[in-house]
């Protein structure tokens, strides 16, 4: 966040409003019940929560990507299962489903 806010060039006119706060720990809810302006979040973990509207990304440059990997191992005990999921999870009709959770689905 600090690093953001420097890009930005912002950094010490909100050095005394910043509230550090994760989302899952209540930092959500003080942007919901209007004790704190605006926060800024990954989306998956604000997703379809009441009382919230999300903008969008922050611009190109100073956004996070997160990104996460799923696979099989070649010496899983139950790599056929393990292979199936990770196929599944992928699958191009499940691309809402990622999308209604916030993220990026795979292939993007």
């Amino acid at each position: 966040m600090g690093k953001m806010m420097e890009q930005l060039g912002i950094a010490d006119a909100m050095a005394k409003k910043v509230i550090h706060r994760p989302a899952l720990d209540g930092g959500v809810q003080l942007v919901v019940e209007g004790q704190a302006e605006i926060g800024i979040y990954p989306a998956s973990e604000v997703s379809g929560v009441k009382g919230l509207a999300v903008v969008g990304p922050l611009p190109a440059g100073i956004d996070l990507n997160t990104l996460y990997g799923a696979a099989a191992t070649a010496d899983s005990a139950a790599g056929d299962a393990a292979a199936a999921f990770v196929k599944f999870m992928a699958a191009p009709e499940n691309r809402g489903v990622w999308k209604h959770a916030g993220f990026d689905p795979p292939g993007s």
